[in-house]
């Protein structure tokens, strides 16, 4: 729960600070895109740069990793084992930074 929260609150600081001082190198290369979404058995995660190694993690209203994958380019992953909700997902780079957080919605 702790690391989830200090995702979302990373996340949210680089966001303040690229948008204060122009940078979106950060956001831009730990960008990424859900479709579809809601999903409901699996989910393509669409990542901005390809040329860099990301991590992807799922977490569900608890604040409980349920999944997780490296990130290399597009990647479709089966989310058919997980029950129906909200998660939140999100990137970080090979040293741990959380780069971008987006919500998905897992509906059948």
């Amino acid at each position: 729960m702790r690391f989830f929260c200090s995702l979302l609150l990373a996340v949210a600081a680089s966001a303040a600070q690229a948008q204060s001082s122009g940078l979106t190198e950060n956001l831009t290369l730990g960008g990424f895109r859900l479709a579809p979404n809601p999903a409901q058995t699996q989910v393509t995660i669409l990542p901005a740069a390809t040329d860099v190694h990301l991590f992807v993690l799922f977490y569900d209203a608890s604040g409980r990793n349920v999944l997780s994958a490296d990130l290399r380019g597009p990647l479709t992953i089966d989310v058919s084992e997980l029950p129906d909700g909200a998660y939140m997902v999100g990137t970080m780079n090979d040293r741990g930074t959380p780069l971008d957080v987006h919500r998905l919605v897992i509906a059948r």
